[in-house]
């Protein structure tokens, strides 16, 4: 048996989809003795009943994501493009990648209740980059999820192009920093998101292969990096987690199999 490590799990998020489709709780199905009297004695009989109990975290992250797949909304890797229209309608993604986690302190001036957020940030899958594609045109897609308050969630929005994802969750989250990276909006090149966060304050953690089931809340096409002396074009995807796990042999081709 396969045991699961997860590295974050949203408990709130998924027990309010849980609640949504009819499952507020899981059942457990128990045999209860009794005894039926017969002509000259008693004789022992039973029968089963379900009792309602707690989701554990480790079913409520298997049974959502389950209903998600049944339900046919959620996506095996993230898109390669902001115009993606084939997984534009699903709202939610799985993917085995590896991701570098950043936890970054709260400014005062930012409105959030919150000491800290916690990012986890991942770079475009390589064989979405083709050194013969024009320059000027958005190859692959970053990914950064961001821990946030279930009640501060919105819908996914497309932000097509000529603003960055990036800098709007930056004056959303650190609005006195927000100028420093104006080059986000400027069709400018400059630090990737991890290199960002760690100028903010961030503590950088060692790379992770993990899975993790995420839910999308934005996506553009204006993020410009380097690579060595070469300028780079992608797309950046945010969201918000409902689990991450570390990743496994097991886990990777369950995810790649369904």
């Amino acid at each position: 048996m396969a045991f699961v490590e997860y590295l974050y799990l949203d408990r709130q998020r998924m027990l309010g989809y849980l609640e949504q489709a009819n499952e507020p709780e899981a059942m457990n199905t128990i045999r209860e003795a009794g005894f039926e009297a017969g002509i000259a004695s008693l004789k022992a009989s039973g029968k089963s009943v379900q009792r309602p109990r707690a989701w554990t975290d480790h079913e409520a992250a298997s049974r959502v994501e389950h209903l998600l797949y049944m339900a046919k909304d959620i996506d095996y890797g993230r898109p390669p493009s902001h115009v993606d229209t084939q997984s534009a309608s699903r709202m939610f993604v799985t993917e085995v990648t590896t991701v570098t986690k950043v936890v970054v302190p709260v400014p005062k001036d930012a409105d959030l209740d919150l000491r800290e957020l916690i990012f986890w940030s991942a770079e475009p899958y390589a064989e979405d980059y083709d050194p013969a594609s024009p320059k000027w045109e958005a190859q692959g897609t970053f990914l950064l999820l961001i821990a946030h308050p279930s009640s501060a969630d919105g819908g996914y929005s497309g932000t097509w192009s000529g603003k960055s994802a990036l800098h709007a969750l930056l004056e959303q989250c650190f609005p006195s920093e927000a100028g420093r990276f104006v080059h986000l909006n400027q069709k400018r090149a400059g630090p990737k998101p991890v290199e960002i966060l760690r100028e903010l304050g961030g503590i950088v953690l060692e790379p992770r292969r993990v899975k993790c089931v995420y839910k999308k809340r934005s996506i553009s096409n204006e993020l410009y990096y380097y690579v060595g002396e070469e300028e780079r074009r992608s797309n950046l995807l945010i969201g918000y987690p409902l689990f991450i796990q570390e990743a496994s042999f097991q886990l990777e081709a369950k995810v790649f199999q369904l």
